[in-house]
């Protein structure tokens, strides 16, 4: 799915959907029932705190909704027991989805679903977990933010991109 350089809503279907928004702060929703393994690729979210790169800052500020595949979110709930972040073998970030959550060892967190932030990269030669944004679409040139994977949660919570039940 392509949108414009406006603010839009991506409704995502089951199946591994590709996302690009191209401009504004876009919403990407995330479907209620995913298929087994479901990876979905956003090509160029945009960080409300990230100053450089393409499409980055708070007019360019997209959110993913996440409400109706958390089926098992609570008011009780953490985050962290629904999604967590790493990186892919090519240094992409990756949120993977565990649409009941976990609470621990009695139930360990289980990926049912993932989203790839395509120009979202961690920083090579770092063992701090840095992350950078591609300087343009597509292109293999990137900044830095302060972002990290330990950090990037609680950020976009924090900033409103991640759009969570309750």
């Amino acid at each position: 799915l392509t949108g414009t350089s406006g603010a839009e809503y991506f409704y995502g279907q089951q199946g591994n959907d590709s996302y690009e928004g191209l401009g504004g702060a876009d919403t990407f929703v995330m479907p209620a029932t995913t298929v087994a393994s479901q990876q979905n690729t956003v090509k160029d979210f945009g960080l409300k705190q990230a100053t450089s790169g393409a499409r980055q800052g708070s007019a360019e500020a997209d959110a993913l909704d996440l409400r109706s595949l958390l089926v098992g979110y609570t008011s009780a709930s953490l985050p962290e027991q629904f999604l967590r972040f790493t990186t892919d073998t090519n240094g992409k970030l990756v949120m993977s989805i565990d649409k009941n959550g976990s609470n621990g060892t009695t139930d360990p967190f289980s990926a049912s679903s993932s989203v790839v932030f395509d120009n979202i990269h961690l920083v090579t030669g770092t063992a701090t977990g840095a992350l950078e944004v591609s300087t343009t679409i597509g292109a293999s040139t990137y900044n830095t933010t302060t972002y990290t994977t330990a950090n990037i949660l609680a950020r976009l919570i924090e900033d409103q991109q991640l759009i969570l039940p309750v």
